[in-house]
């Protein structure tokens, strides 16, 4: 059976995501909620900060990223399109047409 080009990527995708999950499954026994709040720059610095914070809670986790990806952060948030396709919509377009749903992201480590 021959595979074409998007069905190759499809398959690395779902391989990496079921990799993914075997290596974190019973990692979150209490796992926190977190929702999106705000998506900051960082003054002087090719960096911005995102700020997750506890859907039922005070708590906050600062999440430090370089500008291309807090571009695709604000062009997914946004619904505002790239010149040319970027990472994240080649994997919404591979979701799309597997008729999968990204259910959650889950964080197992955190580093300074």
């Amino acid at each position: 059976m021959k595979l074409n080009y998007f069905h190759r990527i499809a398959l690395v995708i779902v391989l990496q995501l079921l990799w993914a999950q075997s290596c974190t499954h019973g990692q979150t026994e209490n796992p926190v909620q977190m929702k999106f709040k705000s998506m900051e720059p960082l003054p002087g610095r090719k960096a911005v900060v995102i700020i997750l914070a506890e859907k039922d809670g005070s708590r906050i986790l600062p999440i430090y990223i370089d500008e291309n990806q807090a571009l695709s952060i604000y062009l997914g948030q946004s619904g505002k399109l790239a010149e040319r396709p970027l990472t994240h919509d080649l994997l919404a377009n591979v979701l799309q047409k597997l008729k999968a749903k990204l259910d959650r992201v889950v964080i197992s480590k955190l580093q300074d």
